[in-house]
């Protein structure tokens, strides 16, 4: 795989814009920092999770095949401006990844930190599971929330 562009937040949607045809077939990911499945029951202790975030929440860790990148974008816009599932109060938060790929191109962005690429793929990369790489900013992410949390009493 070769990163051909950095991406940020604010770039991300303009960049997929300038790269998806209109009807093609898309394929969305939510790939979350943590496995995430106690993060509900960790809320619990702060108010629960958010819930305008619910129903997003059940939507990580699968893949979703988009058709047009109206649709596509409707989702994707959403997680950017969430950054992170976080709990009522904010105490809590469980960081995530966006994956998209539309035959050999590769979009991955992680809102929180604000970090992304474009990249393409080989044959190999997409016979593997592309969705399973390290990112480049995983030491970023490792006890993210613990650094976060000296200042604003965030953890996770």
């Amino acid at each position: 795989m070769k990163i051909i562009r950095v991406l940020d937040n604010e770039n991300f949607m303009e960049f997929l814009e300038l790269a998806f045809k209109e009807n093609s077939e898309y394929t969305f990911r939510l790939q979350t920092w943590q496995d995430g499945d106690s993060f509900l029951d960790t809320c619990d202790d702060d108010g629960g999770i958010k819930s305008e975030q619910l129903m997003l929440f059940t939507e990580k860790n699968q893949n979703h095949i988009f058709k047009t990148k109206n649709d596509l974008f409707a989702k994707t816009k959403k997680f950017i401006e969430y950054k992170s599932f976080s709990s009522k109060n904010g105490c809590f938060k469980l960081g995530y990844e966006i994956c998209i790929t539309c035959k050999d191109d590769y979009f991955v962005l992680c809102p929180e930190l604000n970090k992304g690429y474009y990249a393409k793929l080989n044959i190999f990369n997409r016979l593997i599971g592309f969705f399973f790489y390290k990112e480049p900013w995983e030491n970023e992410k490792f006890l993210y929330w613990e650094k976060q949390g000296k200042n604003k009493h965030l953890h996770i």
